[in-house]
């Protein structure tokens, strides 16, 4: 593989796996990309963002790898290198009179095999398939095992108090679910539209509009969240409390504050995002993998099938060069 296709190749992988992560996460140069389009038209589309950083990070490569190449070169004042500038033009290489010389004018420059570089991609890539396929597999059971036997901090929200340090990612959260102002990422439009997930304020008693908002608990489609206790615990601060089991989520959706903070739930500096752990009777459960293990390992035959197929492909294509000649 030529250097240049080297610095191609990475340039791709590396901008791919950045816009990606902030496109599943709506962080990053894509989060911010997403909430201008949201600014500026009311709506956004994610592969839109995702699309402009993949583009810029490979336009930045090109160029930092074109600048490098001509540092290192050595400079002339033509632009070439010393050695062009200085040295006499070399001799012209004597003729070759007869069929001999015919033959050495006429023959076609030998292309490369496409079946040859198409089996060397495939016999990389198909492992890495499968490598990479299984370690989301066992991270997604390793976290939900972790999950289920995990000590959960508990906390009672109330507005106005001080929360208590966290002494770890795992929360017993109780809390108002604010569903009355609720953010949906959908993808698709019009009938064709599906959520993929909604985030949930949820605050402490004596909470009112425009009061900064600690927790958002992102819940996705097939999720519930609890119900408040019915009838209803006269002993209970608020009617609406509920207490949630949940795990710290990492990075906050840069395109939901504003839209928070339009229904009058402002995100406080320090807001915290939580994804819900599974629960069977108030206690936290490791939930069926079943259908993760269908989902990773169908993707990665999927992937594997295109593999195998590249060098079909491609030794079709070299027969179709030999047959034009």
């Amino acid at each position: 593989m030529a250097r240049s296709e080297g610095v191609t190749a990475v340039a791709v992988l590396g901008g791919g796996l950045y816009a990606g992560y902030g496109l599943f996460t709506d962080s990053g140069a894509v989060g911010w990309l997403n909430a201008l389009q949201q600014r500026l038209f009311g709506s956004y589309q994610p592969l839109i963002s995702f699309t402009v950083v993949l583009v810029v990070v490979f336009v930045a490569a090109g160029l930092a790898w074109d600048g490098a190449v001509r540092l290192l070169r050595p400079a002339s004042a033509g632009g070439g290198t010393v050695r062009d500038t200085l040295a006499p033009p070399p001799a012209a290489a004597p003729s070759v009179a007869g069929p001999a010389a015919a033959a050495v004018a006429t023959a076609p420059a030998r292309r490369p095999s496409q079946a040859r570089a198409m089996a060397m991609i495939a016999l990389v890539l198909l492992p890495l398939t499968w490598v990479v396929g299984g370690g989301v597999y066992w991270w997604i059971v390793r976290e939900a095992k972790a999950d289920a036997a995990a000590s959960y901090q508990a906390i009672a929200l109330t507005d106005g108090v001080t929360l208590p340090a966290l002494t770890g990612g795992h929360l017993a959260l109780k809390g108002i679910p604010v569903t009355e102002a609720v953010v949906v990422r959908s993808s698709g439009s019009g009938s064709r539209a599906s959520e993929d997930y909604r985030l949930v304020p949820v605050v402490g008693v004596g909470w009112k509009p425009g009061r900064p908002v600690q927790f958002v608990v992102r819940v996705t489609a097939g999720e519930v969240l609890p119900s408040p206790a019915y009838p209803p615990d006269p002993s209970a601060r608020n009617p609406r409390e509920v207490v949630l089991f949940a795990k710290l989520a990492g990075a906050f959706p840069t395109v939901a504050a504003a839209e928070f903070r339009e229904m009058r739930v402002p995100l406080a500096a320090e807001a915290r995002l939580l994804r819900l752990v599974p629960t069977l009777e108030g206690k936290p459960v490791e939930p069926d993998a079943s259908g993760t293990r269908i989902a990773t390992f169908g993707l990665c035959g999927i992937v594997s099938l295109v593999l195998l197929i590249m060098p079909i492909a491609g030794y079709r294509e070299d027969r179709r060069r030999r047959a034009r000649g």
